[in-house]
């Protein structure tokens, strides 16, 4: 509830008074819900200003989406953190940077890991090896077990275990000549093609050079998108 509450880069300057005031006002729920402007707002402090650990009613007062979007993201910040443990055991080319914490890029990939599924953590998940003790330690650290993926008062909480894959290659990459960016006056902008695997986003592809330590790294990175 509160990384919803949490104020976002986006958020015009009345929301994110408003939450800053939601947040300086935790636990004191009635001083919540009269400072919330909208329904749904007030369908979630309205439960806890009867009852303080009304928190399952209030979560479920938010919209679907909302709750599938918290979960999915924490499901994948678990996923990311356990992987990079695991890579950590082995000889690392390059350090990609980003919000969640640092990941070791292998200089290739370990025999038998090129389909090897590794899910997300659900309540009855099962992590092949080295996984499962890198699972074990992030678990610990984040003071979470499996059991408690399994959320029965809370409607649209689910942790479904899905598999993802370590490695994913993208296929078909290719580029348009440069033109005049229409936005950016000055510039020159470019239209990549790429097919990708499900489970695979363009953003990471584009923003992967950028967050990886090390000018090497990322002149290698950049090459190998030129080809």
């Amino acid at each position: 509830l509160k990384a919803w509450i949490e104020p976002a880069a986006e958020d015009r300057a009345a929301l994110r008074f408003r939450k800053l005031e939601f947040l300086s006002h935790w636990g004191k729920f009635a001083k919540c819900l009269a400072a919330a402007e909208t329904d749904e707002e007030r369908a979630i402090f309205y439960p806890l200003s009867r009852d303080r650990q009304a928190f399952s009613a209030a979560l479920n007062a938010l919209p679907a989406e909302t709750i599938f979007f918290q979960v999915t993201a924490y499901q994948a910040f678990l996923w990311n953190r356990l992987v990079a443990k695991a890579f950590s055991a082995l000889p690392t080319t390059a350090l990609l940077h980003n919000r969640a914490g640092d990941l070791p890029l292998p200089g290739a990939c370990p025999a038998g890991w090129e389909s090897l599924p590794v899910p997300l953590p659900g309540k009855n998940a099962v992590f092949p090896s080295p996984f499962d003790a890198a699972a074990e330690t992030v678990f610990a650290e984040q003071g979470v077990t499996l059991r408690q993926f399994k959320i029965d008062k809370i409607t649209n909480a689910h942790f479904k275990p899905s598999p993802r894959k370590l490695w994913l290659w993208p296929e078909a990459l290719s580029f348009s000549a440069p033109e005049p960016d229409a936005l950016h006056p000055g510039r020159h902008q470019l239209a990549l093609s790429v097919t990708l695997p499900y489970g695979c986003y363009a953003t990471l592809l584009l923003n992967g050079p950028a967050a990886l330590a090390g000018a090497a790294q990322q002149a290698l990175v950049k090459d190998w998108l030129r080809t």
